[in-house]
C-alpha cells in the first residue's frame, strides 16, 4: 500500500473472495508469481553478468583490430605519400634538365654545333 512519503500515488486496495480457500489460493499464487518473476530476473541478470566479460573481450578485440587497421591505412598513405613526392621530384629534375639544355647540344663534343650560325649558310 502507498503512503504519503514512500509512494503518495500508489492507493490502497482491498480483495474480496467468496471464501478463504479461494483467499489463499489468490494470495499464493500472488505470491508464487511475484516469487517466479524475480527469480527469472535474477537469473538474466547473472546470466547478463556470467557473459559481460565475454562482451568485453569482444569488444576489446575489435578495438585492437580496428586500431591496427587504423595504423596500417596511415603506413601506406606515407608510403603513397612518399612515392608521389619521389615521383614529383623525378618530373621536375627532369624538367629542369631539359629545360636547362639546349635542344641543340649533345654529349658528345665532336656532334656539337656551334651556338652562332655559320656565313656561308646564310645569303648576305
Amino acid at each position: 500500500a502507498g503512503d504519503s512519503v514512500t509512494n503518495p500515488d500508489l492507493r490502497s486496495f482491498y480483495f474480496q473472495s467468496p471464501s478463504i480457500e479461494d483467499a489463499e489460493s489468490w494470495t499464493k499464487a500472488l505470491l508464487t508469481d511475484r516469487h517466479q518473476s524475480l527469480k527469472d530476473e535474477t537469473d538474466a541478470y547473472k546470466q547478463v553478468c556470467e557473459s559481460f566479460p565475454l562482451q568485453l573481450a569482444n569488444c576489446s578485440q575489435m578495438i585492437d583490430a580496428a586500431e591496427a587497421k587504423a595504423e596500417e591505412m596511415e603506413r601506406e598513405a606515407y608510403n603513397v605519400r612518399s612515392a608521389s613526392e619521389e615521383g614529383r621530384r623525378k618530373v621536375v629534375s627532369a624538367v629542369r634538365e631539359m629545360l636547362e639544355r639546349r635542344c641543340w647540344e649533345t654529349k658528345d663534343p665532336s656532334k656539337r654545333k656551334d651556338d652562332k650560325p655559320q656565313g656561308s649558310h646564310f645569303f648576305g
